[in-house]
């Protein structure tokens, strides 16, 4: 499966594990909402029962408040009913004993009576009633006040006959105080039965709430378990999955580290990185393995070049000792070319004194002019052999400068491509971190890969400060060799005057072989020009001196050119190439 997976770029296994992940939960995402759906759907049916039960309720307890209302006034028309009594006993009793007391207690029950039924009066149903009570109990007291009246005036049948009446409007007051107990009775029944209807309706109201709430705990239920469920179905997929994109990533990654790690502790740059697939893994695995590539190729050409850096030092100072040679000798031969001008001078004063003397003296001085003619043309074809020794040498040292500054671009594309290592590094760790606990071993991995790139960057650096090194010799070499070069043609060239100088000399000895009648002045011209080569044999003995010098200072750069080329050469051997 790894194999598989290693198909696809890492970003894309990661989008793909996080895209299922994000449909996962989007899923019981779902499954959730639908059961707080469902759930919200029950508590509203379960809300509008309760607000029923609520109405119910409130019913119920105006239900409650109209019966105790109507019990109230049922009690009220039994209090009516005693007064009642007790008005037409203390009336009786009256009329028959004609007692003050009584006929007080009377009017009292009878002020006491109307009190009640005025109270009862303010209940709508029961006012119409009440009215008429008042009306039959007026007209009772009227006439059994007018019965005592005539008791008291003595009139017996006037009062009998009002008392006849009296007991008609007592008897009618009855009558209306029962129809309205009655009345009282029966609204005390409707309400005992609209409270009982009210009752069963809550009962039945609070069972229907009853059955929805244990719906909706059931309903949850089934949810909760559901959910676990799928959980428990989805969460090893997941784990499953996320173990094989974690797998595809960190194995390859393991890899390789081992294999850098083992090209860095063997310090062999032949061995190749090898990785399957077509992620940014192995894009890194192939961007490192053609930067060793390259730093294999660098390394080569560097051994290249310090092997012929070591070559041409070895050439230089083979050049410098046949210089140093060649030097002596022209040294050693313009102290014999002084020595012949200083015995040329001292001959040419006896010149004058005998024409074959200086005749002999002129062979000789010719046959040494021409010998240092030979001598002077010898020295400058060995300068002329030097300044092209140094020509090579100085073509050396310009292409080793060259190769110097190819192997610094070298650097920075090696130095280029760890910084561009160490950046995806960097950004392999930045996603592992997003990436939580289960991107801790990519870190780790992608860390290892910074370090090696930093330590690649390190080696660069120390490279490049070895060829810095290397340019800032070979700079300082060219400037030698350049100043040597300047010598070297300010030597040819008066070794060309030299040689004019001696051509002149034999042209003159020609002349005064020729022609001894003018040895006079010709000894003149040759004790001028005697002088004159003295002085330029000086000279060409101080510039002989000077190569000398110079070819002194030549070997001990090409010394030091050989001594860090060797070095540098085993720097090199430290890495497998």
């Amino acid at each position: 499966m790894n194999s598989w997976l290693r198909k696809f770029n890492v970003s894309t296994r990661i989008m793909s594990l996080v895209g299922f992940l994000v449909i996962v939960m989007i899923a019981q995402m779902a499954f959730f909402m639908a059961g707080l759906d469902s759930s919200k759907q029950r508590s509203e049916l379960q809300l509008i029962k309760v607000a029923e039960e609520n109405h119910l309720i409130e019913k119920e307890a105006k239900q409650f408040v109209l019966r105790a209302k109507i019990q109230d006034l049922q009690q009220q028309a039994q209090q009516v009913q005693k007064t009642f009594s007790d008005m037409l006993f203390w009336y009786f009793d009256g009329i028959v004993t004609q007692y003050y007391e009584s006929l007080t207690k009377a009017a009292d029950s009878a002020d006491l009576l109307q009190q009640q039924l005025a109270a009862l009066s303010a209940d709508p149903q029961s006012s119409a009633q009440v009215t008429a009570i008042l009306a039959t109990l007026a007209e009772y007291r009227e006439l059994m006040d007018a019965a005592v009246g005539y008791y008291q005036q003595g009139k017996d049948n006037l009062a009998e006959s009002e008392i006849g009446d009296a007991n008609l409007e007592a008897k009618t007051l009855n009558e209306q105080l029962s129809k309205l107990a009655g009345m009282l009775q029966a609204r005390l029944s409707h309400a005992d039965s609209n409270l009982v209807s009210a009752l069963d309706e809550t009962l039945v109201a609070s069972k229907e709430v009853e059955k929805l709430s244990i719906q909706a705990k059931e309903q949850v239920d089934r949810d909760v378990k559901t959910l676990w469920l799928v959980l428990l179905l989805t969460l090893p997929l997941i784990i499953v999955i996320a173990t094989a994109v974690i797998s595809s990533i960190t194995r390859p990654l393991k890899v390789l580290k081992e294999q850098l790690t083992q090209i860095e502790q063997n310090s062999d740059l032949t061995q190749m990185l090898s990785l399957e697939g077509s992620d940014e893994i192995q894009d890194m695995s192939q961007a490192t393995q053609n930067l060793l590539l390259k730093l294999r190729r660098t390394l080569e050409e560097i051994g290249l070049l310090v092997h012929e850096l070591n070559e041409a030092s070895k050439q230089g100072y083979k050049v410098s000792l046949d210089t140093l040679q060649q030097s002596t000798e022209q040294q050693l031969q313009s102290a014999g070319i002084a020595a012949a001008a200083t015995e040329l001078g001292a001959s040419s004063e006896d010149i004058s004194n005998t024409a074959d003397q200086g005749l002999l003296l002129v062979k000789e001085v010719s046959k040494a002019a021409n010998q240092g003619q030979v001598d002077v043309n010898a020295t400058a074809k060995t300068m002329q052999q030097l300044a092209a020794q140094f020509d090579g040498v100085e073509s050396s040292v310009f292409e080793l400068v060259k190769h110097s500054s190819a192997i610094g671009q070298v650097l920075d594309v090696i130095r280029g491509i760890a910084d561009q290592t160490n950046l995806l590094a960097l950004n392999a760790a930045i996603e592992a971190a997003r990436a939580g606990d289960q991107g801790r071993g990519f870190a780790v991995v992608a860390d290892e890969v910074r370090t090696l790139a930093l330590r690649t960057s390190q080696s660069t650096d120390e490279i490049q400060k070895m060829v810095e090194a290397l340019q800032e010799h070979s700079k300082t070499a060219s400037s030698s060799l350049s100043s040597n070069r300047k010598h070297v043609d300010s030597s040819v060239q008066l070794s060309e005057q030299a040689e004019i100088s001696l051509k002149l000399i034999i042209e003159e000895l020609a002349q005064l072989e020729s022609s001894n009648q003018v040895i006079a002045s010709i000894t003149n011209e040759q004790k001028n020009a005697v002088i004159e080569v003295d002085e330029n044999v000086q000279k060409i003995r101080v510039l002989a001196s000077n190569v000398e010098q110079q070819a002194k200072d030549s070997s001990s750069v090409s010394e030091s050119l050989t001594n860090m080329a060797d070095k540098l050469r085993q720097e090199l051997q430290v890495f497998r190439h």
